[in-house]
């Protein structure tokens, strides 16, 4: 079976009850109660059993589709995963123009991210793709960037001006490592359209890497692929995205120690996800951002 036809079988499985036809049973019986006319009730007695062995048809069928997704959907769609990423992982990444996302996405994302800002504490993007969500980031004292490939962060934080540009903290990494990046430091780690196309054991490091970066409290908001949205799917069908599904995600953030705080998916195409390290932030020590620092002029000039 194709993650397409199981989807669509879902669908189905989940749409369909008996609930409607219980309660015009419950309605026809309330009215032979109060009838006059002398019926055999075990007309009634067969039809509520049907009911009951309809209701019993439909959990098997819907536990074999279940078997089936776990048993051979699933598995495969992971393995498959790896082939999507290689092909991908040592490709440049493009910049993504604004536009691209829609004006209800948009508020969706910057009201999560606005959550989050908080001059107190260091903030981390990943592989940032749009100047959008990149800007709103700044407000994070100090901000950094991480990115396997330095020329998108270089077109993302163009729009900076000269002297702000030079106190972002860009990083480049491989392979999760962020050990260069300060430890147990950050209150707040975002990345956007870069996790769906990492398959199930990259997440895994990711994640453990970022929660060793991570202050208690501290808070991890990306986008993901949910390959059980049909729009997602058919990316994940075209070599796009990698395979992952809400129940994965939420997995492999309990393993590396994560709560999920709360999740959601736009118009079927794409899903994200909240995760919190548990505990609570300390109490910061600034009375203002950062926002500047000294030089002895005589011997070197202001920028």
């Amino acid at each position: 079976m194709k993650l397409k036809d199981y989807i669509k079988e879902k669908a189905l499985f989940d749409n369909i009850n008996t609930d409607d036809i219980r309660k015009n049973y419950k309605d026809i019986k309330q009215f032979l109660k109060k009838s006059k006319i002398d019926l055999d009730t075990n007309v009634f007695d067969l039809f509520e059993n049907s009911i009951v062995e309809l209701e019993q048809e439909l959990d098997a069928g819907n536990e074999k589709l279940q078997q089936e997704f776990y048993s051979n959907v699933q598995p495969k769609n992971l393995s498959r995963s790896y082939d999507n990423y290689e092909v991908k992982k040592y490709g440049k990444l493009k910049k993504i123009d604004d536009n691209h996302w829609d004006d209800e996405l948009k508020s969706l994302v910057l009201t999560n991210i606005k959550k989050q800002i908080n001059f107190q504490f260091p903030g981390l993007e990943i592989t940032p793709r749009s100047d959008i969500w990149t800007k709103h980031m700044t407000g994070m004292d100090p901000f950094f960037i991480a990115s396997k490939d330095l020329d998108v962060v270089e077109e993302v934080t163009a729009q900076f001006q000269e002297v702000y540009k030079r106190r972002v903290r860009v990083y480049q990494y491989e392979d999760a490592n962020f050990g260069q990046l300060p430890q147990e430091t950050f209150s707040f780690v975002f990345s956007w359209n870069y996790f769906e196309y990492l398959p199930y054991d990259m997440i895994d490091k990711y994640f453990a890497s970022i929660y060793n970066l991570l202050l208690p409290g501290g808070i991890v908001f990306i986008s993901y692929a949910d390959c059980l949205q049909a729009k997602i799917a058919e990316q994940f069908e075209s070599n796009y995205y990698c395979y992952m599904t809400k129940e994965l995600l939420e997995g492999l953030a309990n393993k590396n120690g994560f709560d999920l705080v709360s999740d959601g998916h736009y118009q079927f195409r794409t899903s994200w996800a909240v995760i919190q390290k548990p505990g609570e932030l300390p109490q910061g020590i600034k009375d203002t951002p950062s926002l500047g620092y000294l030089k002895n002029v005589a011997q070197e000039p202001l920028p």
